[in-house]
């Protein structure tokens, strides 16, 4: 585990000021993680859709094909995105 992991399970019970002096972490890199980590989460929908189509093909199709189905549903990706 992580320190800014850490932090971030210890919050509810500690000021996170004081766990980043414990730890040695800057309180502003806990709080940059912090944001880094909530904007990773969020996946596009074409992805989500890509990964599906990839799958749903045995993984043989390349980023021509995939360009042209993610296309067929609505996204407008290109191709040198998908690779």
């Amino acid at each position: 585990m992580s320190r800014c992991r850490f932090i971030q399970a210890q919050a509810r019970h500690y000021p996170v000021r004081r766990l980043c002096q414990v730890l040695r972490v800057r309180v502003a890199s806990y709080y940059r993680w912090q944001k880094k980590a909530a904007s990773q989460s969020l996946v596009p929908a074409w992805e989500q859709a890509l990964c599906q189509i990839f799958n749903q093909h045995k993984r043989r199709y390349r980023t021509r094909r995939l360009r042209a189905e993610l296309r067929a549903q609505g996204h407008q990706i290109g191709r040198y995105r998908i690779q």
